[in-house]
């Protein structure tokens, strides 16, 4: 059977533990804005539908159990743009309010073996811009329920 390959070239890899795992964007894809764009998309309407239906709940178990389904769901969310088991490596079975907020403040942050910029920036993604959007959607919704 013959075969063929596409050569993977300008992937960008960041390391995400101590274990040496790491998440990697191919450079050359142009569809990885749009995958993070629609990730945030996604977590903004995850929010809002765990708001509504904490409401609803009856009992502290029952919002402990939606939360959970919550994190699960945005972490899958968060995974179509990091790449798969992302969260898991980053994260590992923690789970917190500003997770997100914490992931982004790393990808955003300037370092000096990247003379001075950040992963984002890396990239070709505006970085201050996605920064804001995960402040302005995700985390005013996070402020009302704890």
């Amino acid at each position: 059977m013959e075969s063929l390959r596409v050569e993977k070239k300008d992937i960008y890899r960041i390391e995400v533990n101590d274990n040496g795992e790491y998440i990697e964007f191919d450079l050359n894809d142009i569809g990885g804005k749009v995958r993070c764009y629609e990730a945030l998309d996604k977590i903004e309407n995850l929010s809002k539908e765990y708001e509504e239906k904490f409401n609803q709940c009856e009992n502290a178990t029952q919002q402990a159990y939606l939360e959970q389904e919550m994190f699960i769901k945005m972490r899958e969310a968060m995974d179509l743009f990091l790449g798969e088991g992302a969260c898991q490596k980053i994260f590992g079975d923690r789970n917190y309010y500003e997770m997100f907020n914490d992931l982004l403040d790393e990808l955003s942050k300037k370092r000096p073996e990247l003379n001075n910029k950040s992963h984002l920036d890396m990239l070709n993604f505006n970085a201050e811009n996605i920064r804001n959007r995960i402040i302005n959607k995700y985390n005013k919704n996070t402020k009302k329920v704890i």
